[in-house]
């Protein structure tokens, strides 16, 4: 993982970049584990990912939930969408994807609003009777579910292409860390503008 070195953010064969920024001495906001033990249900206040992030190698701009507005969506098919109240720079974070953290049962059955770390995907492939009804089913999977977490939760509401078409759209990034969600932009984004991400299913 030496590209973590340089970017916080990881790249295509190191996607959780936390064991070894926590292994070179960085001072890491607290993983969704550490996270949910300490504050249970309001995990992502104990965080501390705001005060982190600017000293991590590739961060930039740290975001609040005040920067942003739900308004009239861009894209076809999709009513609100998450517009910046003013521009924001290339590496901009938002703050993290927030909401209930699911059993491995529950993120067997995910929605359009949830979504999972890497090490809870891996446990579905490999162990796909575990997580749904076996010794894996009721312990937290670390999923989160943010379809009734709308206060203070501006990922929430950022949406996500549907065609190749609209890959011109996209200017933010999904980046884990800690087996928690941020995303990331890619680009300057103006004032006013809609925040676009694609997760994945494109490959734009």
């Amino acid at each position: 993982c030496k590209c973590c070195s340089s970017d916080w953010c990881g790249c295509s064969g190191c996607t959780n970049c936390y064991a070894f920024l926590k292994a070179n001495g960085y001072d890491l906001p607290l993983d969704a584990r550490s996270a949910y033990a300490k504050a249970g249900v309001q995990w992502a206040s104990a965080l501390g990912w705001s005060a982190a992030f600017p000293k991590l190698p590739g961060a930039a701009t740290v975001t609040a939930a005040e920067d942003f507005k739900v308004e009239a969506s861009t894209l076809p098919d999709e009513k609100r969408g998450l517009l910046t109240k003013a521009s924001l720079p290339r590496g901009a974070v938002l703050p993290p994807y927030q909401g209930r953290v699911l059993t491995f049962a529950e993120g067997s059955n995910a929605g359009k609003q949830v979504w999972c770390p890497v090490s809870a995907g891996l446990k579905y492939v490999f162990s796909p009777d575990d997580a749904a009804s076996g010794a894996l089913s009721k312990e937290p999977s670390f999923c989160i579910d943010s379809s009734e977490t709308t206060k203070g939760n501006p990922a929430r509401f950022v949406n996500e292409v549907y065609s190749v078409d609209q890959c011109k759209e996209v200017n933010l990034e999904i980046c884990e860390l800690g087996e928690v969600m941020y995303y990331r932009t890619t680009r300057d984004v103006p004032a006013g503008g809609e925040l676009v991400t694609d997760s994945g299913d494109v490959s734009c």
